[in-house]
């Protein structure tokens, strides 16, 4: 394996949390008020893959041993694995740091929420929680499904808005 260059943000992540948004706002669109575990899932997700195609790097796996063959597959690792939106935000470069902060002050969920860092601790363990629900039912009362849905759509928005650059 060797690490190689890539673009920022990374396409093939941001394609994948696009898809993860669009079901979650899909779902929200279609039944509202049932199957919002599913729309939390799903939007809390995308919002952690937004964040991970922001600081992330490819990587090269020659396939010779594999397959036989002499060519390389390339996959892309983020830079902070996990979960905790808070500390990957955190992790990020200043400059996707600043944009994303920027960018919140002028969203609507900043008149509920002083800022993006105070959503994101507020939503840091959601993607683990929305998945096990049926063993801490209270959380289920924590977040409105429609806020958790616009938060994704506010990183979907602004990530897409980013030019890509390559680096490395």
């Amino acid at each position: 394996m060797m690490a190689v260059e890539c673009e920022i943000p990374d396409s093939h992540v941001v394609c994948l949390a696009d898809q993860f948004c669009d079901t979650a706002k899909m779902l929200y669109d279609a039944i509202s008020n049932s199957g919002t575990q599913a729309m939390r899932v799903n939007a809390v997700f995308a919002v952690e893959l937004y964040i991970k195609s922001l600081d992330c790097h490819w990587v090269r796996h020659n396939q010779l041993e594999t397959l036989g063959v002499d060519c390389d597959l390339i996959t892309t690792k983020p830079n902070k694995p996990g979960h905790k939106l808070d500390k990957l935000f955190d992790h990020l470069q200043n400059w996707a740091k600043t944009y994303l902060i920027e960018e919140f002050a002028k969203h609507r969920l900043n008149k509920t929420y002083p800022g993006l860092l105070p959503i994101l601790v507020e939503y840091s363990d959601n993607f683990v929680s929305d998945r096990y629900i049926f063993e801490s039912p209270n959380d289920d009362i924590r977040h409105p499904v429609s806020e958790t849905v616009e938060l994704a759509l506010f990183f979907q928005s602004a990530v897409n808005s980013i030019e890509r650059v390559r680096v490395g």
